[in-house]
């Protein structure tokens, strides 16, 4: 089970939710009060193995994007505007052979367009990545069109990008938008993914794209290959971000923060490449496995704006990675960021307003999978 919730760039504080059931997915967006009930978006005849949702600005008030995978190669990809009632959906415009991630971008107007007649107040660009049937990384758009009373979507389908076909073999693909803080919009991305090629010996590839201008960059090996301990790794997400780098006059460097599990040692990493500069960062073990414990489908996410990314502090991030224990009845999902000293554990089946204790798993017959942040 995967849930992404991003692109969240709203004045008051918003809420989305989507939850797996047996026969379906349901979403709720409000804000944090009052509550708003449930909205069963839609149901599916196969068991939904991953979903992941994307939110924004627009409309009358704000869209969100579902996607998922319920083992057939061409499921549907939902949108919804919470202030009205009808969802709109389209099948997906590449075959899917494993779970989607998803964001939605602005239709900006620039030249050229991947939409030349978009309009940059009711039009929002949705992507969707995937590895595809042929085991290759794709990334698809849509068209989201949402005038404040009703909302549809459409494909891009001679848009669909497929990164480097044949020269990886991915078994987990992640995209997360760039929120441009200054012209309050937006428009680039980064997708990443791990490339079994080497099966004992997988490593992370990215690359940094342009939803307008749809163009993607050269793909760039995230884990060093210098490194013995460092150089492999699998299962990455990714949160992009604006860092500023000069105050007066502004310069800003769009950075993107990377977590993943060390395959040589199980460590949970982090590690930064600004897709400006062409740098990395150094590789930050975020935990190290215990004899008996070990890390799986780490997510991360953080603040896109640069007015709280200065240089050269670290972005303001959030990864929550799922911790299973040999023996244990339950797991456990783990949270860390760079603001607090150390690792802190939260149960889904608890209270998550107050911090467990991180040494604890989760007793009983809970079982919390594949979390988000």
């Amino acid at each position: 089970m995967e849930h992404n919730f991003r692109n969240i760039k709203t004045a008051t504080a918003t809420l989305l939710i989507c939850l797996m059931q047996p026969n379906g997915a349901k979403s709720q967006t409000s804000t944090v009060l009052p509550i708003l009930s449930n909205n069963t978006w839609f149901t599916s005849s196969n068991a939904i193995q991953g979903i992941n949702v994307a939110m924004i600005a627009g409309g009358a008030a704000n869209i969100a994007a579902c996607v998922y995978y319920d083992g057939g190669t061409s499921p549907n990809f939902y949108v919804n505007d919470n202030t009205i009632p009808a969802t709109a959906n389209i099948a997906s415009t590449g075959s899917v052979a494993g779970v989607p991630d998803v964001i939605i971008g602005n239709a900006t107007g620039a030249t050229p367009s991947i939409c030349t007649t978009c309009s940059s107040s009711n039009d929002f660009i949705m992507a969707a990545a995937f590895i595809n049937n042929s085991g290759d990384v794709e990334v698809d758009f849509y068209d989201i069109t949402d005038n404040g009373s009703g909302i549809s979507i459409s494909s891009f389908s001679s848009a669909s990008i497929t990164i480097s076909p044949g020269s990886y073999v991915p078994q987990t693909v992640h995209i997360d938008a760039i929120y441009d803080a200054g012209g309050g919009t937006i428009n680039n991305y980064v997708v990443v993914w791990d490339d079994f090629t080497s099966m004992s010996n997988p490593v992370i590839w990215a690359a940094y794209g342009d939803l307008n201008a749809n163009t993607i960059g050269t793909p760039v090996k995230i884990t060093p290959t210098s490194s013995p301990l460092l150089r492999y790794g699998s299962a990455p997400d990714v949160a992009g971000i604006q860092r500023r780098i000069r105050i007066a006059p502004l310069l800003t460097d769009d950075v993107a923060l990377f977590t993943y599990v060390n395959a040589t040692n199980g460590d949970l990493t982090y590690r930064e490449y600004d897709f400006t500069t062409s740098t990395f960062s150094a590789v930050t073990v975020l935990d190290a496995p215990g004899s008996s414990t070990s890390f799986s489908v780490p997510r991360i996410d953080a603040i896109d704006d640069y007015n709280y990314n200065g240089n050269p502090s670290n972005a303001n991030y959030e990864v929550a990675a799922m911790v299973t224990s040999t023996g244990a009845v339950g797991k456990q999902i783990n949270t860390y960021n760079n603001t607090y000293s150390g690792p802190f554990g939260c149960s889904l089946a608890d209270d998550i307003t107050g911090v467990a204790a991180y040494s604890t798993y989760v007793a009983g017959t809970y079982e919390n999978f594949a979390p988000t942040v």
